[in-house]
């Protein structure tokens, strides 16, 4: 059995599920969203007969015991029934069922993908992201993330100028409004620099401008990687951060990705612990290739497959679909190691 933890409704969620029935896999889907209220989930343990689990829902059970393989993409928060009223309550309960999946989910041994929850929360720190590709070999922005005025103040002096600005982690994206423009990439004018007594009250991410001739999303799934084009230069739209999507007017291209290059795609995935990654990279007017992070917990893919035809769906079902009980990440020892 397959379990897909998403929420109900997402298409990528829908394209593996829709993928893995045309391969023939028994698949259930399970939304954070819909616990305590709608499902009741156990878990029992004793000396004498071990450790057991269970997952029911109004339409089915779900032996947990029984899974081979889960797929978790950015997974909702639970929900409180709505016959708990008070704003305190309602947190305890909701934090009480955070901490129940968390745990939960660490005890089901099995083939994750992307990988196992503690892993992926590593995985999604963007400082430690930066500090891994250096050490792996790749070329990455000039970097300052802080809340000393000073120290901005300093860095943007050394970048004479060319510098955007991002939040430090996509949590806190998640955080406010969806498609807030606090989220998107943004380029640090004259006048912002002007406020720079401001980010004493919230650390930012703010790193060199870097030239772009286009840009690259490299999916990399298990051991295949899947380089795409962006060519976010062509669209005023989406010239600093492609996210604001012009797809009209920003070809989308399957990109031949050096060897070199590639393996260090593979190796930061492999160091990271994990099996899946969506990489952002930029290629500069002069050839360069810059690493600015990867996406493992959400990194969607299913645009760049809809207008390259690259078969990344198929890619993730084979890790899925071919995984037996109790499959560890295949090739990874420890999910600390940076895989040289």
């Amino acid at each position: 059995m397959i379990l897909i933890i998403c929420e109900h409704g997402n298409p990528h969620g829908k394209a593996v599920a829709q993928e893995i029935k045309r391969r023939g896999g028994p698949v259930a889907w399970f939304d954070h969203s819909a616990f305590p209220a709608e499902t009741e989930i156990s878990f029992w343990a004793s000396k004498d007969e071990g450790v057991h689990r269970s997952l029911r829902t109004r339409s089915e059970v779900v032996n947990l015991d029984s899974i081979t393989a889960v797929w978790l993409w950015l997974p909702a928060q639970p929900v409180p029934h709505q016959t708990i009223r008070g704003a305190a309550e309602r947190r305890f309960v909701q934090c009480a069922c955070e901490y129940f999946l968390l745990d939960l989910w660490q005890t089901v041994d099995c083939m994750w993908v992307p990988g196992p929850w503690s892993r992926l929360m590593r995985a999604e720190n963007k400082i430690s992201q930066l500090q891994l590709a250096r050490d792996i070999g790749f070329d990455i922005p000039r970097t300052l993330v802080s809340n000393s005025p000073a120290d901005f103040a300093e860095f943007y002096r050394d970048c004479n100028g060319e510098v955007i600005s991002k939040i430090v982690h996509s949590r806190a994206w998640r955080s406010i409004a969806e498609y807030d423009p606090l989220g998107y990439t943004q380029v640090v004018s004259k006048r912002d620099s002007g406020y720079a007594h401001t980010i004493r009250y919230c650390p930012t991410t703010f790193q060199a401008y870097v030239p772009k001739l286009f840009e690259l999303r490299v999916t990399v799934v298990g051991g295949r990687v899947f380089a795409a084009e962006i060519h976010s230069q062509q669209s005023k739209r989406s010239r600093v951060d492609w996210r604001q999507y012009d797809l009209g007017k920003t070809p989308i291209r399957v990109h031949d990705l050096p060897k070199d290059i590639e393996r260090s795609c593979l190796a930061i995935v492999e160091a990271l612990g994990v099996i899946f990654g969506a990489i952002d990279m930029i290629v500069t007017p002069d050839g360069r290739y810059v690493f600015l992070e990867i996406n493992t917990l959400g990194g969607a893919w299913l645009w760049i497959e809809e207008l390259t035809r690259m078969p990344i769906t198929a890619a993730i079902c084979e890790l899925l679909v071919e995984a037996k009980a109790g499959t560890v990440l295949s090739g990874i020892v420890d999910g600390d190691r940076h895989g040289n």
